[in-house]
Order: C-alpha cells, then sequence, then structure tokens
C-alpha cells in the first residue's frame, strides 16, 4: 500500500532499480545504484531505499545485498 508521494531522489532511485532489475534479472547493489543515480554516498542510497521501503514501493530481506523486490512502480 502506498503511504505518500515520492521525491524526485526517491523516483529517480526506484527507476534505477527497476531499469537494473529488468536488464539484469537481478537486483542492483547499493553502491551500482550510488553510480546510477549520480550519488557519492551509500549512506544516502541507503536512506532512500529505507524510505522507499517504508512508503510501500519496495521490499527488502534483512541486510542483505541485493534482497530488494519493487512492488510498486513511481507513476
Amino acid at each position: 500500500m502506498i503511504t505518500s508521494e515520492l521525491t524526485r531522489r526517491e523516483k529517480d532511485t526506484l527507476e534505477a532499480i527497476t531499469l537494473f532489475l529488468e536488464a539484469n534479472k537481478y537486483p542492483p547493489s547499493i553502491k551500482e545504484i550510488a553510480v546510477m543515480i549520480d550519488v557519492s554516498s551509500t549512506s544516502t542510497v541507503s536512506r532512500f531505499l529505507v524510505s522507499l521501503e517504508h512508503k510501500g514501493y519496495i521490499e527488502r530481506v534483512g541486510s542483505k545485498s541485493r534482497s530488494m523486490r519493487v512492488l510498486q512502480y513511481a507513476s
């Protein structure tokens, strides 16, 4: 269930995850997402992922690398 709107950077992050999944059939790492959305800090990407998860756009399994799936796409 979508709880709130996404910021521009959250949309960029979700789009990068989606494109990577479509191209590679597995989710991107945090470092790969950082490169794709042009941020230098992996902690910033982690913050975006937490926000996307809380808003219901993605689901992650624990702290495992590459353990996310897209639940809803940005409109």
